[in-house]
């Protein structure tokens, strides 16, 4: 088989709501915003197939996920079809996703760098 793939990174929207050459306030409607970066580890039909992954992954994996948490998020694929898929995190940034992805690639696991955004993934 292939050996797996790291995708490219998420593109991180940052909006710090002032213009730095002008030193001007930011407008009263502005809203800053910070992408959160995570690992897309896989997927599933079910939420309980996501959380038997996640028991796996952190069985195998567990110092790499110390202090992250996983999060349900919801994939359009084709018309009426959705597919859940297990992200970790958050990451401080893309780098780190990258870097933990590549860790868990050494040892054979599937993972891309993805937006950390999504359901809290419920542990029973």
């Amino acid at each position: 088989s292939a050996p797996p793939t790291v995708t490219a990174f998420p593109s991180a929207r940052i909006a710090t709501g002032h213009s730095a050459a002008r030193g001007t306030a930011p407008a009263p409607d502005s809203v800053a915003t910070v992408t959160d970066f995570g690992v897309d580890i896989g997927g599933g039909p079910t939420v309980e197939s996501l959380r038997d992954l996640w028991i796996s992954a952190k069985g195998t994996h567990g110092s790499i996920f110390d202090g992250l948490r996983p999060v349900i998020a919801v994939r359009d694929r084709k018309p009426g079809a959705a597919e859940l898929r297990l992200v970790v995190g958050p990451l401080s940034n893309a780098s780190a996703a990258a870097k933990t992805c590549a860790s868990l690639a050494a040892s054979g696991w599937t993972c891309r760098p993805a937006v950390f955004d999504g359901q809290r993934l419920a542990l029973r």
